[in-house]
């Protein structure tokens, strides 16, 4: 070990060395290796981490705290994969309150993340057959599992390899989801799901003839914009367009050719840009036919380009040519125009 040691310490040249060990306690423990002396570790003071909004100039980022990592690290979990996880973990805690409520404490479970492998098949086993809706009912067998994964999701966070459909000892749990799962589709729940139904060409036209697609008012031009730029550039949901922003949309107008408009994904509902999607590129698209209605989106808000956001708020009253106005379109607004 200590031949590998001074062979990589050979490969580094001094003057390297030292601007790596840049600080005086640190050259002070290089000398004394280098002597073969050993090195009280008293004689090497690591110097305290100081945090402020400045460290001066420099390549690096200002110095983060643990609050900072721990936002980072949230952030890495889908808003909706949060959003349904908590929604799940609200729904055991209403059918736990409900029965104590009506039952002895003995026949209550604990709160989910003290349970033990059997308490959990003990009771998730009767919590899928009695759990139901605001409303009384049932919900279908495709919710009742998506409840079942945000419990585990939650669970998860201190139990990482911890698998409710997978687990040996939660055996009793897998086969009596299943077989209510079954049970709830053999009466025809959830066996018709809704799936919104794909805008015809002629539709489309009425709503270009109707003067409700097109650029004759500032509502109109953002309405026809988030209409065209999730058919055409298949952005899914609000979010999706309420965080385009110009310069993800470049327009090309070659010497030899059309003019088109080239779109690049940023991040998507299936390509966040994580981990998972290390391998995965970035969506490129091409489309012709918006280029005017592009330049005319592009030109009437000159202020976009100090706004991240592609959309901004249209004005009632347009200003001369400034039609389109901070703050930027409300995501409200970009899911109402997606449904």
């Amino acid at each position: 070990m200590e031949d590998e040691l001074d062979y990589l310490l050979s490969q580094v040249s001094d003057s390297d060395l030292h601007e790596l060990l840049d600080d005086d306690s640190a050259q002070l423990h290089h000398q004394a290796l280098s002597a073969g002396a050993p090195v009280a570790a008293a004689s090497i003071q690591p110097h305290p981490l100081q945090l402020s909004s400045n460290n001066g100039e420099g390549r690096f980022a200002t110095f983060k705290t643990d609050a900072d990592v721990e936002a980072a690290q949230a952030s890495a979990t889908p808003l909706n994969t949060t959003k349904s996880t908590n929604w799940a973990v609200k729904i055991w805690r209403e059918w736990t309150t409900h029965r104590r409520k009506h039952c002895y404490a003995v026949n209550c479970p604990p709160h989910i993340l003290l349970c033990t492998r059997h308490q959990l098949n003990q009771w998730l086993s009767k919590f899928v057959l009695e759990v139901r809706r605001q409303d009384g009912e049932p919900y279908p067998p495709q919710t009742l599992y998506q409840i079942c994964c945000g419990l585990q999701r939650y669970v998860r966070e201190l139990h990482p390899d911890f698998n409710f459909m997978k687990d040996p000892q939660l055996a009793g749990f897998q086969r009596t989801l299943d077989g209510e799962m079954k049970r709830l589709r053999s009466v025809g729940l959830g066996a018709k799901r809704r799936q919104a139904e794909p805008i015809q060409v002629s539709e489309e036209n009425v709503l270009w003839e109707k003067g409700l697609l097109g650029c004759t008012t500032p509502q109109v031009l953002v309405d026809t914009m988030v209409f065209l730029c999730g058919l055409y550039f298949a952005l899914r949901s609000g979010q999706e367009h309420r965080s385009l922003t110009l310069d993800q949309l470049e327009l090309f107008e070659p010497d030899d050719g059309p003019a088109y408009l080239l779109y690049t994904e940023n991040a998507s509902k299936n390509n966040t840009g994580g981990l998972a999607q290390c391998k995965v590129q970035p969506k490129h698209v091409v489309h012709h036919s918006i280029v005017q209605l592009f330049k005319n989106t592009a030109n009437i808000d000159h202020q976009a380009k100090k706004n991240s956001a592609f959309y901004l708020t249209p004005l009632k009253k347009p200003k001369g040519d400034i039609w389109l106005e901070p703050p930027p379109l409300a995501i409200t607004h970009c899911q109402k125009q997606c449904m």
